[in-house]
């Protein structure tokens, strides 16, 4: 993962974090795609919201109220292969963290004169 972004909305309590989380793995046989190494040996592809990636790990953020994912216009999602078999899939992701607000109290101290 690489922090783009950290900002802190303390009037909302909350912690909102830009990243990049990079998933790399490899397929030893790419069978399907020989036909496109004879021309370059480096592809890469910008998804939008309707690509559908069959192969690719989820990955889960817990402890978050809200998750968004990069729209600008297409959704910020780069698959890289090359013709090695290696694959890399680059995505960009807003978390909302919640955060602890502390408020500052009055301490006030009574003496009675009853006990003295």
């Amino acid at each position: 993962l690489e922090i783009m972004r950290a900002l802190e909305m303390m009037n909302r309590g909350r912690l909102e974090l830009t990243i990049w989380s990079h998933e790399y793995w490899t397929v030893p046989e790419l069978s399907t795609a020989n036909k496109l190494w004879q021309y370059q040996n480096f592809l890469k592809f910008h998804l939008n919201s309707r690509s559908q990636l069959k192969f690719s790990p989820e990955m889960i953020f817990k402890n978050t109220l809200y998750f968004k994912e990069h729209w600008t216009p297409l959704l910020n999602t780069i698959l890289e292969v090359n013709s090695h078999g290696d694959i890399a899939l680059h995505s960009l992701y807003t978390l909302d963290i919640p955060c602890t607000k502390i408020i500052p109290t009055k301490s006030v101290i009574i003496i009675s004169n009853n006990f003295i």
